[in-house]
This record gives C-alpha cells, sequence and structure tokens, in this order.
C-alpha cells in the first residue's frame, strides 16, 4: 500500500488518528492491525468552491 502526505488514518482498535507527513511504500498499523483510511478530504487539499 503506498501512502500519500496528506492522508488520515484512524486505528479500529483505540481510535488514535494519523496523519501521513512522509509519502512512502508499505503499510501502517497500530495494535498489530493494518491502520484504515479515514474517509473526507485529505489535509492541505483545497475544497472545491
Amino acid at each position: 500500500m503506498a501512502v500519500q502526505v496528506g492522508n488520515r488514518y484512524v486505528c479500529s482498535i483505540c481510535g488514535a488518528e494519523f496523519i501521513v507527513t512522509k509519502a512512502g511504500s508499505g503499510s501502517l498499523s497500530c495494535d498489530d492491525e493494518p491502520l484504515v483510511e479515514k474517509s473526507g478530504q485529505p489535509v492541505g487539499q483545497a475544497r472545491p468552491s
């Protein structure tokens, strides 16, 4: 899974939320479980007018 700067993820077990600050390949996990991408607009992208 490639992660992109600004994407938000949440841990389904403890509820911790993460914002990606450095893009890369690989996977993100917390509490030995993969993180779930949080729906919504990535941080730093303008909303359409």
